[in-house]
């Protein structure tokens, strides 16, 4: 067995990595400036408590650890992942880099998306920071950074729910859903929205850890099933035994309004397009994979864990906002 250490966690994400390769009888060691939330891993986990932005924490992490595989969690600036490089280049067999299917850019160049389709301009600075990260880890060459880089797909958990406005969406959705609000939804509504869940994604990752076939490939991690986006809005209504109460808009005319934070909303990112990833390289190299945990079931923990703590809908809220504009 080896000896893993994650850079940024316990996570979404990495909760069912770490779960995983603990079964699987790994070494785990994380470096993480969190100190709360961590009861559950004190038996799985060894800690380190620090910034990768830090140097000299890095180091520290790295010679405690000896790990062999490196998961990089936290790498979101092209100076992070050169630090990284400096650290880790010429000690380990495999890192990996935790990226994002944003990395291809919207509207995707085909549908499905592969890992070797044409990439379009990146539509947001966390996707052109991801695509520099990615730059600077594969400068470096297989021989000094055996690399594997990762690309999960939207993927929702606990604290992480979005709609077409928000990534924090869910916490305004669940209650306009209940009090039979007007709910926003781009387009027809049919735009096709590949969205799954972090345990699974996590679970994609602790597969490829370790495994010596997957240095020098990249992979997207994504459910192994779509929907639009009405669908998925729909999802959620159905477990609150709602029928959501659509309102379809242009997203040209959600633009032409140039409401505050209309420019910061994920329209450009995961809901103005059609969204669909291809997996079939992680298929190919991990056939017996099952996706054991339906989004459905995501979404009933999502509304059972943030039960008390939605925020009440308002008049002067966007999307309220919009609708009004639009219904005008």
């Amino acid at each position: 067995m080896s000896k893993v250490l994650f850079i940024g966690a316990p996570g979404n994400i990495s909760a069912s990595t770490i779960q995983d390769l603990f079964e699987q009888g790994h070494s785990l060691f994380a470096l993480t400036h969190y100190k709360t939330n961590l009861e559950a891993y004190k038996d799985k986990v060894t800690f380190f408590f620090g910034d990768r932005d830090c140097m000299e924490d890095l180091t520290h992490a790295r010679d405690v650890a000896k790990a062999e595989i490196v998961i990089d969690f936290s790498c979101f600036l092209p100076e992070q992942a050169q630090m990284a490089v400096d650290v880790f280049q010429g000690t380990v067999e495999q890192y990996i880099f935790v990226s994002t299917v944003d990395v291809y850019g919207y509207p995707l160049s085909q549908l499905p998306m592969p890992e070797n389709g044409s990439w379009n301009a990146p539509n947001c600075s966390y996707a052109a920071n991801k695509v520099q990260c990615e730059m600077v880890f594969r400068n470096v060459g297989q021989e000094r950074l055996p690399l594997t880089i990762v690309r999960p797909a939207y993927s929702m958990g606990n604290r992480f729910l979005l709609t077409a406005l928000s990534r924090g969406g869910g916490y305004t959705l669940i209650p306009r859903l209940r009090q039979g609000k007007p709910i926003f939804s781009p387009g027809d509504g049919t735009a096709l929205i590949h969205a799954g869940n972090g345990f699974n994604t996590g679970r994609m990752i602790a597969c490829i850890a370790g495994d010596s076939r997957c240095v020098g490939e990249d992979f997207t991690l994504a459910h192994d099933k779509i929907g639009s986006y009405d669908d998925y809005i729909t999802l959620v209504a159905d477990l609150l035994g709602v029928k959501p109460n659509f309102v379809h808009i242009p997203t040209d005319f959600v633009y032409a309004q140039k409401l505050d934070g209309i420019d910061t909303v994920l329209l450009n990112d995961l809901t103005r397009y059609n969204v669909y990833f291809d997996i079939s390289k992680f298929r190919r190299f991990f056939p017996e994979f099952q996706w054991t945990k339906s989004l459905r079931q995501s979404m009933k923990e999502y509304i059972e864990f943030n039960e008390g703590n939605w925020k009440e809908p308002s008049s002067l809220d966007l999307e309220a906002l919009l609708i009004q504009a639009y219904l005008r």
